[in-house]
């Protein structure tokens, strides 16, 4: 809430960058075995993307501590950003629009001292991604009719 707050009061033409500490006792990640540093990443995700209405994509493995045990930093960058754009085949497929926003997230997550550092860097605060989710009845409705062959459907 806090960083979809500071992106509400930022201006477009402004970027953002914060870095924020949480404390994972907090009864949001209840439901996440304190042993799983995914798990609180993929809860601390879903509450940004929520509130700032960017989608997220990770850019790199996770990378494990050698010197401690379950501390992870996770790298995710902005997937409008530029720099995940690839070279496609010529088709007449719409493609996202790219922007060259240089969002960067990164959460260092440490399980042991029960907390996690959020550093967000958005140089560009651009227009949010289409919401391109399928509707949860299409969803059952293909499952239902997995069986069927093309000509039958």
């Amino acid at each position: 809430d806090y960083i979809a707050e500071l992106i509400s009061n930022a201006e477009n033409n402004n970027g953002i960058s914060v870095e924020v500490y949480l404390d994972l006792n907090n009864d949001i990640f209840s439901i996440a075995m304190f042993d799983d540093s995914k798990t609180i990443v993929r809860i601390i995700i879903d509450k940004i993307e929520e509130g700032d209405g960017y989608a997220w994509t990770a850019t790199t493995s996770p990378n494990i501590s050698t010197r401690f045990d379950n501390v992870v930093t996770y790298y995710f960058a902005c997937s409008q950003c530029h720099e995940l754009e690839r070279k496609y085949k010529e088709s007449n497929r719409k493609r996202i629009t790219r922007f060259d926003c240089h969002g960067k997230l990164i959460i260092h997550v440490n399980v042991p001292a029960i907390e996690a550092t959020i550093k967000l860097c958005h140089d560009i605060l651009h227009e949010e991604p289409e919401d391109n989710t399928v509707l949860e009845e299409v969803k059952q409705a293909i499952q239902a009719n997995l069986h069927l062959d093309s000509v039958q459907i």
